[in-house]
């Protein structure tokens, strides 16, 4: 699923993710040193949101923003973190369905 998908769902449904967005965006502009202060808060805010149909939004944000990166480093660590996401939103699954649709996200990363 892509990000704007989950961006239309979302607005839908009246939830403010801009701030999630933003965070994303913001490690292309940051020192490498504080990446790890900024994915902590990042990880803190993306968790309170709903999955949307079935993914992690943070996971999704993460992705799109490694995606833009021209930096191996970056994308690599944006990469790990929106992993972490996607398997954090699969193990959260309450049914057989719901962990196949969930399980994608983590394929589509890996």
């Amino acid at each position: 699923m892509e990000l704007e998908e989950a961006i239309r769902y979302l607005e839908k449904h009246k939830v403010d993710f801009r701030h999630i967005i933003g965070m994303a965006s913001i490690f292309s502009r940051l020192d490498d040193a504080k990446w790890n202060d900024a994915i902590a808060q990042f990880h803190n805010d993306a968790g309170r949101l709903d999955y949307a149909l079935d993914n992690d939004f943070g996971a999704l944000a993460l992705e799109a923003e490694a995606d833009k990166s021209t930096s191996n480093t970056l994308q690599k660590f944006l990469l790990h973190h929106a992993f972490m996401r996607a398997v954090w939103c699969t193990q959260a699954a309450s049914a057989g369905g719901e962990l196949i649709a969930r399980g994608a996200h983590v394929d589509q990363i890996s």
